[in-house]
Parts: structure tokens; sequence; C-alpha cells
């Protein structure tokens, strides 16, 4: 019943692989959305979580299989969301160290 430590790891892979690739990516935009503006780091996570919002709406108000179809734009919505939060948060405490060391 219970699944392995491997078995989880397999099951998951794809969903990691998913997220690793949406750091990646959103990396390198907040990278150069950061040097123009540093206010604006974290507004890819923004636009990610207002889009899994709306499919969630969405999927809350369609019936028959628009249903899946929603929720699963929303899975992926939320895998992205989770990348560009982490990629905007590693941004963000680099450029923070960054001012951090250069007062001192």
């Amino acid at each position: 019943m219970f699944l392995t430590a491997i078995e989880n790891l397999t099951a998951f892979l794809p969903y990691i692989i998913y997220v690793a690739v949406v750091v990646g990516i959103s990396y390198l935009i907040t990278y150069f959305i950061a040097k123009k503006n540093k206010k604006l780091i974290f507004i890819l996570p923004l636009i990610f979580f207002v889009i899994s919002l709306i499919f969630i709406v969405f999927s809350s108000v369609a019936d028959g299989w628009d249903v899946l179809g929603y929720l699963i734009l929303a899975g992926l919505a939320i895998g992205a969301l989770i990348g560009t939060l982490i990629s905007s948060l590693i941004i963000f405490f680099v450029y923070k160290n960054k001012e951090k060391n250069q007062v001192q």
C-alpha cells in the first residue's frame, strides 16, 4: 500500500522537472526585470497566481469535462507559480545580500 522513497521520486519526477525548468526560465526573466526595477521582482509570481485563480474559478463554474481541463491548466499554473516564486525569492535574497554588503 505505501510507496517507497524511489517510487515516490519516480511518481513526482515529472512535476519536479517541470518546476525546475520553470525556475530556470523565470530566473533569467526575473533577473533582467530586476536589473531594470528591483520593485518588480515578484511580478511573475503575481501573474501566475492570478492565472491560477482564474482557472480555479472557471473550473468551479464549468460543468462536464470542462472542469477537468480547467483543473489541469490550474495545476500547470500553480506549478509555474511555485517555480517563479522560487526564482524570485532567490534573486530577492541575492540583491538583499549585495545591498547589505555594500553598506558595510
